[in-house]
């Protein structure tokens, strides 16, 4: 679930993090090109805070330790990842919302 991680397992000592740190510098990369539609290669310190939040946010590593980090972030496709977790959220905007409709249903 998008915003809480899971623990690492026993493979999480085969953790490549200078691959996990380069995916996180790709995703932020990615995020930042949406953010400003490509028209600009930077943006202000405080945005980039913002958006790093935000994707650790729906990558569910926001209050993980660097070990867990660096375990979600060592994949091969990090825009995947974020998308997945994307994906994640807007399924549980809708199952919000779905709720929401019952409850305003039975008033």
């Amino acid at each position: 679930m998008p915003g809480a991680i899971s623990k690492p397992s026993a493979s999480a000592c085969n953790v490549d993090s200078n691959r996990a740190q380069e995916n996180f510098a790709v995703l932020m990369t990615h995020v930042a090109n949406l953010y400003c539609m490509g028209d600009s290669s930077s943006i202000p310190m405080h945005e980039a805070q913002e958006l790093a939040t935000s994707v650790a946010y729906v990558l569910g590593i926001v209050d993980a330790s660097p070990e867990e980090v660096a375990h979600v972030l060592d994949v091969e496709d990090p825009i995947g990842l974020w998308h997945n977790g994307i994906a994640a959220l807007d399924n549980r905007v809708d199952e919000a919302l779905a709720l929401l409709d019952e409850i305003v249903a039975t008033l």
